[in-house]
C-alpha cells in the first residue's frame, strides 16, 4: 500500500468537453492509496458527500485493474475511469 496524490484534472476537461456540462464538481485532484497484489492493482478513493443537512457521508471507492499489471502503466486508463464516473 501506498499515498498518491491522482492528478485528473485534464481527464475532467475531456469528460467536461465530451458532454458539453457547464455545473461539472471542481476537483482536480484525489488523495489515493495504491494497492498491489497479484490479484488485482489499483486505487482506493474516499469521496465525501453529505446528502443530508447535518451529515458527513463518505464513500470508500476502489478502481483497479484485476490480474497482475503493471500499475503505472494503467493509471491513465483509471484516471479516466474516475473522470467518468466522477458525475
Amino acid at each position: 500500500m501506498f499515498h498518491q496524490e491522482l492528478n485528473i484534472s485534464t481527464e475532467i476537461q475531456e469528460e467536461i468537453e465530451r458532454r458539453e456540462v457547464e455545473n461539472f464538481p471542481n476537483i482536480t485532484s484525489f488523495n489515493s492509496t495504491g494497492h498491489e497484489s497479484p490479484n488485482t492493482s489499483g486505487y482506493f478513493i474516499v469521496y465525501e458527500r453529505p446528502f443530508l443537512e447535518g451529515r458527513e457521508d463518505y464513500f470508500i471507492a476502489y478502481y483497479g485493474i484485476m490480474g497482475t499489471t503493471n500499475l503505472s502503466e494503467e493509471t491513465p486508463a483509471l484516471k479516466k475511469l474516475i473522470a467518468e464516473s466522477f458525475s
